[in-house]
């Protein structure tokens, strides 16, 4: 393979591996969320339905 082809193959792979972050849900911590203070308040479940 010639340098062309390898360097290429290198700024393309880079590309890829680090143009797709992993998306956050509703389970996920952010950066800025993670190893910090939570605000946790108790409560009562009164009733709970079914939503589409």
């Amino acid at each position: 393979m010639n340098k062309l082809a390898v360097l290429t193959l290198i700024a393309a792979s880079s590309a890829l591996l680090t143009g797709c972050p992993a998306g956050l849900g509703s389970k996920d911590y952010s950066r800025e969320q993670a190893r910090s203070v939570q605000e946790v308040q108790m409560g009562i479940v009164e009733s709970v339905r079914t939503v589409k």
